[in-house]
C-alpha cells in the first residue's frame, strides 16, 4: 500500500526514452484537487516536474526525488498512483 513516507519507483518517458525514478511519498493527491497546494513553499518552481495540476480521472502521489550530484536537490513530481512500484521499506 502506498503511503506517506513509503519509497516508490516509476518508468517514465520523455522523447522515446525510459528513466526509473525514485523517491519518497510526500502526499496522496485525491481525483480532482490540486497538487501545488502540497509541495513544500520552499521548494523552487523549476524543481516541480509536473505540469497537470487537475486529474479528474484518477488519484496521484506527489513525490520527492532526489537529484543533483550529491542528491543535494529535490525534484517533485505526480505520477499516477497505478504506476508506482513499491520499494522494500
Amino acid at each position: 500500500m502506498v503511503e506517506v513516507g513509503k519509497t516508490v519507483s516509476w518508468v517514465s518517458q520523455s522523447q522515446g526514452s525510459q528513466k526509473r525514478k525514485t523517491g519518497k511519498v510526500v502526499a496522496i493527491v485525491k481525483m480532482k484537487k490540486s497538487a501545488y497546494d502540497l509541495i513544500p513553499k520552499t521548494a523552487k518552481k523549476s524543481h516541480v516536474k509536473f505540469s497537470n495540476n487537475f486529474d479528474f480521472h484518477r488519484e496521484r502521489v506527489l513525490v520527492a526525488v532526489p537529484a543533483g550530484v550529491n542528491g543535494d536537490i529535490t525534484h517533485y513530481y505526480c505520477p499516477a498512483l497505478t504506476t508506482l512500484i513499491m520499494q522494500g521499506n
